[in-house]
């Protein structure tokens, strides 16, 4: 993927609001994407963390760290998340075991704008005698900020990407509590999605990208 609207690799001290993540991040592979750079940009608290994984050993290392991090207790598990609270922050950090991809593949099937934002660690190249170094990055939407600023919710993928558009439709409502609301585009990607699905179901009336607490 080009990933054409994403602005990529910016170093994470331009933003030292997300310098508060950092404590969900260390000691394994796995990078932060979603709705909490939504809350953190507006000043408002956050009650949980969404933590993806490039593979499956990556997400069972990190699950046996939490595991054993005496600051973090087993607060639930699913088909698709594990999730641990932080004993001090009360944080809920759900690592996402459903689906594995790479930071921006991830974020790139999120519906929403304001959540196509990922904060991750990335190789930063040296010379030849120089070793490669670990710095921790970020990646977002070229018009994350425009449309958190507005509270305007935009889809900006093609019909046919729109993976679960079931699920969009009932974030949309959540979304709309918190003065969220979809832009005229969106609307009409959302209906013709819905009119494509040959036959609802329960199931999928429900269906989520992660069943996670967002």
């Amino acid at each position: 993927m080009s990933h054409k609207d994403f602005i990529i690799g910016e170093p994470v001290s331009n933003f030292v609001k997300l310098r508060q993540l950092d404590k969900y991040m260390i000691g394994h592979k796995g990078y932060i994407a979603g709705g909490v750079f939504k809350n953190i940009f507006n000043n408002e608290n956050f009650k949980d963390v969404d933590v993806f994984f490039e593979n499956e050993k990556d997400y069972s290392e990190a699950r046996g760290l939490f595991q054993n991090d005496e600051n973090y207790k087993l607060r639930y598990e699913n088909n698709k998340v594990r999730a641990y609270i932080h004993k001090d922050t009360h944080v809920t950090v759900e690592l996402i075991k459903h689906k594995f991809a790479s930071p921006l593949d991830m974020v790139d099937e999120f519906d929403f704008t304001i959540t196509k934002f990922v904060y991750y660690k990335g190789l930063e190249e040296g010379n030849e005698d120089e070793v490669s170094q670990i710095i921790w990055k970020v990646a977002y939407h070229n018009k994350f900020f425009e449309h958190l600023h507005m509270k305007r919710l935009v889809i900006d993928q093609d019909i046919d990407k729109l993976i679960l558009p079931t699920n969009s439709f009932n974030r949309m409502f959540r979304y709309a509590r918190y003065g969220y609301f979809p832009c005229r585009e969106t609307k009409a990607k959302i209906i013709e999605a819905l009119r494509r699905i040959p036959t609802f179901t329960d199931e999928m009336l429900s269906k989520e990208l992660y069943n996670g607490l967002d």
